[in-house]
């Protein structure tokens, strides 16, 4: 790897793809597909806005190779993620004749990787795969741990596959491009670690919030990437373990069976998935608070950290019994019943089907008014 760039971490996990994580490493990627997957051909999936700002860059460095190398891409937006897009794609693909040993990039943020990753599973029954996040979001969860899909007009994610990339190149220079918005989304992923599993991260985060919510990864770059870190070692950890969410991977569904409901029950577009997540983690909390499971000083500094970090009360534009008609077409429905991740205190949570609808009902309405985002 290039020495003159920052600390790279590199994990592998049970499925023994690496993940490096950096400032500045998309011009090593070349190098790794030339030496570690030998390709002919790669093609790069990508949304449109991305293409000058790393996509062009990236085809001109792999194409230095003498590697034939092909940009598709794509608007932006979780509606991208149908099979209309796939079946596009896959004919493109087809075109260009890409064989077994060829390879496809992920450059992009959740939607690409899952979209990508979905292709790169079925196509010739599964070609190379290396995952490029360009989000916070997609740097800390959706590019790790093999999840793809595409969505259906009755939920998230419900068509989809486990398939490992080949390698993972976080580069946090990446986060330069994005509005506050997005690193905010983004941010309700990292706070979820810190909630569910890293103790010591909700303490480094509290510690660090004032310079957090600026927002400004550049000029808060040790902070951000000890908190990129962390999530990627969190995330790495268990998915080792648990690949294909049987057990102990589900923890990290914390504020995931709300927060899709609320996405679904809004057409994938009024909310960015970590803005529902942030929405679903207040409320669960609330949950567990309802059902004694948690103290209310623990409630308290829960829902207190996930506030401070702008994640506040919201119109969800939506009915209760709209959002929990989704939750229940929702893929972590278990013999019929939901089940949640309720935290018990900080880094500690269980998971329960338990929860009365008539609870979550009394809950969502709260959220139900004419607040703003």
């Amino acid at each position: 790897m290039n020495p003159m760039q920052t600390e790279i971490l590199e994990i592998t996990s049970k499925s023994s793809h690496p993940i490096f994580i950096g400032t500045q490493i998309l011009d090593d990627i070349p190098a790794y597909i030339q030496k570690e997957i030998k390709a002919e051909k790669v093609v790069i999936i990508t949304n449109t806005n991305l293409i000058d700002a790393f996509g062009n860059v990236l085809k001109k460095g792999i194409e230095s190779k003498k590697i034939h190398c092909t940009i598709i891409d794509i608007p932006s937006g979780e509606e991208q993620k149908t099979f209309q897009t796939v079946s596009q794609i896959l004919n493109q693909l087809l075109t260009l004749k890409l064989e077994r040993n060829d390879c496809i990039i992920a450059l992009g943020g959740g939607v690409i990787g899952d979209l990508a990753g979905f292709i790169a599973s079925i196509y010739l029954r599964g070609i190379p795969l290396i995952q490029v996040p360009t989000t916070l979001l997609a740097q800390v969860d959706a590019s790790i741990g093999g999840k793809t899909g595409v969505n259906h007009p009755k939920g998230k994610n419900l068509i989809g596959t486990f398939y490992q990339a080949k390698a993972i190149f976080i580069d946090t220079a990446t986060l330069h491009l994005l509005p506050k918005r997005e690193l905010r989304a983004g941010l309700a992923e990292i706070a979820k670690y810190a909630i569910t599993l890293n103790t010591p991260l909700f303490h480094y985060m509290t510690k660090h919030l004032k310079e957090i919510i600026k927002f400004s990864p550049s000029q808060s770059q040790e902070i951000w990437q000890h908190m990129i870190k962390e999530s990627v070692k969190n995330k790495v950890s268990i998915v080792s373990e648990d690949e294909k969410e049987s057990g102990k991977r589900a923890i990290l569904n914390f504020g995931h069976t709300i927060g899709h409901g609320v996405e679904a029950a809004t057409n994938f577009k009024t909310f960015l998935h970590g803005e529902a997540v942030a929405i679903g983690m207040l409320i669960e909390t609330e949950i567990a608070e309802k059902l004694s499971l948690i103290s209310n000083e623990e409630a308290k500094k829960i829902k207190g950290f996930l506030n401070s970090l702008s994640y506040e009360e919201t119109n969800l534009h939506a009915t209760p019994e709209k959002i929990i008609e989704k939750m229940q077409m929702d893929k972590k429905v278990k013999s019929g019943k939901l089940h949640y991740v309720l935290p018990t205190e900080i880094g500690k949570t269980i998971i329960s089907n338990q929860v009365s609808i008539d609870i979550v009902k009394e809950l969502l309405a709260k959220y139900c008014s004419d607040a703003t985002l």
